[in-house]
Order: C-alpha cells, then structure tokens, then sequence
C-alpha cells in the first residue's frame, strides 16, 4: 500500500473489502486483530472504521495488491500514449505519401480527423445513454488484464474500482478521460508527422470533384480555415483554390498555404478538443472522487461498526457528560394512538429483537443503530402512531444521553410506552443504571420490564 493512501484509495479498499465479503467475516486471528486495533483508535465510527479497513487490507493483500496496481498502472498508462503517439505519426506519414504524388486535400484531412470525429459525436451522444454497469464490456475486459498481470487481488480492486465508479456516476469521466488521452496523444503524433512531412519533403496539393462546384470547395475551405486563421495559420485564397482544383498548385506560396491550413485543421479541430475534453474529464473525476467518503452506515460494515464504536459515537453523542447529569424528559404519549402495536430496538449489542409470536398483532420495527435509521423512525413512528410501543434496550451497553433522549423522544410517538432491558439479568450493575436514568426522563418503575415474556404481553394486549 502507498504510504499515505489518499482518501479515493482508502474508499476504493473499503469498497473493495464490501465486495468481496470480508467485511462481514468474522473471526479468526487477524479479522480479531484488525477489531482490537480498530478499538483502540480515538475518534469516532468513521475514524475506527478507517483504522480497521487498513488494517484488514494489509493483512489479507489487499494493500499490496493496490501498489502493484498502482505501480502497474504509471507504467501502462505513458505506454499507451507513447504507442497512441507513433501510430499518429506513422499515419500522417501514410496518409501524405512521399511526395512523388499530389496530396488531395478533402481525401487527406478526411483521413487523418473522420475517425476521430465519429468517435467523438458517439461519445457526446453516449451523454443520452445510461452508462453500462461497472463499464460494460471495457470494465470486464480491465478486470481481465488485472487478473493476468496482477492476480486476483488486482482483478478484485478493478471490479470494486468500477463498482464504485458506476454508483457514483463517474464511470462515463473516468473512460473519458482515457480515451480522450489516447486520441489527444494519437492526434498530437498526427500533428507531428505533418510537421516533419512537410519541412523534408515538397507536396504539391489538389482538389477533386466531379458533381460538386468550385464554389463549395472554395466555402469549406474558408469555413474550416476560420478558426486556425485566428491563431495564425495560413488559409488558402481563392486563386490557390482555384488553381488547386485544375491540377497540383507547384508555386511556394500555395503549397506553404494549404500545408499551414493542413496543419491548423488538425490542431484546433482535432488536438485541441481533446486535450480540453481530457481536462475537463479528469477535473469531474477528481472533485467526484474527492466527494467519496467512508461509510459506516453502510449495511455490509453494520457488524463491523457494531463492534468497534460504542453507541454514543453512532447516535451522534459528542459532548463530554455535566457533573450532574441532565437527563431528557419522557414526552406525554400520543392521545391517540390506534396503529398496531410496535416492537424497536435502541442500539441492541446483538442486534436483534426478541421474537414475536406468528400469530401476534404486532410487528417489529427493526433497530435504530445510527442517524439514518433514528430519522426514519421518528417519522414513520410519527405517521403510525402505534397504541403500544415497546422499546428494547441493552442492559450490556451503558447508558448514555443519547439513548436516552432517544427512547424519551419515541415515547411522545404512541398511545402507550414500555422498556425492555435485554438481558437484564446478566448485567445488573448497567440495568440498574438504566432503570435511574429511565426514571430520571419520567418512566415509572412499573413501565421498565427486564423479562421478555412480560414485556411481549403487555405489548400483544396491554395492561390486562
């Protein structure tokens, strides 16, 4: 791995360890490590995930497999463009001969810029297509290279590379930026061996037709030479039109006129578009990746989170606790609550709600274990207005104002609200913690349960 990997790398990993299921293996003695070194990392849930992300990279290859990418890619990359380079050339060189020849002028320029130009309409064209998944045939044809020069672990990185390119819209800037490389590189070859051509040998230069008038060639000529006469090329005048449609314009100053007009065709029509459109490519490609950022919220890291940052971190809790601590207050119970009883979870060290029986009228929820999933249960809540709510806590995990201040806050959301400490009995001390912070935000003892069976019946049929 880079010594200091930059942020687009460390989300590529992270990507990369979410496909390929490592992120939910669990267990064993590196997996281990990479928890316990994780855990002791300050900072919050993005922070440790980070931590644990690099760790579990270096240990299972990932990290090295990304340099040798890496490595691979600053030698390909400059091959390509330098092979892109003499092909430009040694078609410039065939297009114009060696000189025993006329050079006619429509056929030459057709030659060197139509291929380039259709490719370039398909490509602005593509913008009202949807982008193929994960690049398309291109993308599995780069995760096959890397598989051959690299080895799986390569081939995996390309795969979450392009995964990760699709889902954010950066796979079109991304294979833009590519081929518009490689044809700014090929033309910028074109360019050259033009140069070359014409300071070494003497071309004489036509014109041919046969249904088309003197005229309009006289029009495309000053139409395209517009733009190259404004950064000093040379456009051929009428006369030299003229004369170049009867036979080979022999005289220096027409020649000097049609290969400086030659030469700026190429350059504003064909260089200069894609060098731009490369630029503008990569600046998208760069400001989306710089947007990237590690998820913790993520489904595939939800066991990894878990277990490396406490609750308080995933709910938001940042401040330090007062002296005296200002417990939030249980809000009046929604008046009238008629929706279904509703079983939720507040941050659960298993994550799991006990299970309700088939035939019961309520449902569960689920468990609310970050901001995402506290918004939408406060509204969903909010829209049900369940008759009864029960909200199932960890007595293994300590309380803090956040989770209180969240159980009070569901409370104002149904008819009627109870707490049920999971797994009361086996952590005493916290349950009791819980039970004076419980009270403290307006719970009666009563309304606290520490067994399931109880707490599910009163949420099946109430107080009986």
């Amino acid at each position: 791995m880079p010594a200091n990997p930059t942020p687009f790398e460390e989300v590529w990993l992270a990507e990369t360890l979410a496909l390929s299921g490592l992120a939910r293996a669990q267990g064993g003695r590196d997996a281990e490590a990479a928890i316990a070194h994780a855990q002791a990392v300050p900072g919050d849930a993005r922070q440790r995930l980070r931590a644990w992300m690099l760790r579990r990279a270096q240990d299972t290859g990932l990290a090295d497999a990304l340099a040798r990418m890496q490595a691979l890619r600053r030698v390909l990359l400059p091959g390509v463009v330098l092979l892109c380079a003499i092909t430009g050339f040694g078609g410039a060189l065939a297009v114009l001969g060696d000189g025993s020849r006329a050079v006619n002028v429509v056929w030459a320029l057709g030659g060197l810029l139509g291929v380039h130009g259709f490719s370039l309409l398909l490509w602005v064209a593509g913008f009202w297509l949807p982008a193929p998944p994960s690049g398309g045939l291109r993308g599995r044809g780069w995760q096959w290279l890397m598989a051959c020069v690299a080895g799986h672990d390569a081939a995996e990185l390309a795969g979450a590379q392009l995964a990760l390119h699709a889902r954010h819209g950066l796979t079109r800037w991304a294979l833009g930026a590519l081929v518009h490389l490689a044809w700014a590189a090929l033309l910028l070859g074109v360019l050259a061996g033009l140069l070359m051509s014409f300071s070494v040998r003497r071309y004489g230069f036509v014109w041919e037709t046969t249904v088309l008038p003197g005229a309009v060639m006289e029009r495309l000529v000053d139409v395209l030479g517009a733009l190259p006469a404004l950064l000093g090329f040379a456009v051929p005048d009428a006369s030299v039109i003229g004369r170049s449609g009867l036979g080979m314009v022999a005289d220096e100053a027409g020649r000097q006129a049609w290969a400086g007009w030659m030469l700026g065709c190429v350059l504003v029509y064909g260089v200069l578009p894609r060098v731009l459109l490369w630029l503008f490519c990569v600046l998208r490609l760069r400001l989306g990746r710089q947007r990237l950022r590690l998820d913790p919220l993520r489904a595939e890291f939800a066991g990894i989170v878990a277990r490396i940052a406490p609750p308080s971190e995933r709910l938001g809790v940042r401040d330090a606790a007062p002296a005296e601590l200002d417990f939030p207050r249980r809000a009046a119970a929604h008046a009238h609550g008629r929706g279904a009883p509703l079983l939720l979870g507040v941050e659960l060290a298993e994550q799991r709600l006990p299970r309700l029986p088939a035939a019961s009228p309520a449902r569960a929820w689920g468990v609310i274990d970050g901001r995402e999933a506290r918004r939408q249960a406060l509204a969903e809540l909010e829209a049900l207005a369940p008759v009864r709510l029960l909200v199932v806590c960890s007595a293994a995990l300590s309380p803090d104002r956040g989770s209180l201040g969240l159980v009070a806050e569901l409370s104002r959301l149904a008819g009627e609200v109870r707490v049920l400490l999971d797994a009361a009995g086996e952590h005493a001390e916290r349950a009791a913690h819980w039970r004076t912070g419980l009270c403290e935000a307006g719970f009666e003892a009563g309304q606290i349960f520490a067994g399931a069976d109880a707490a599910l019946g009163w949420l099946e049929h109430g107080d009986v």
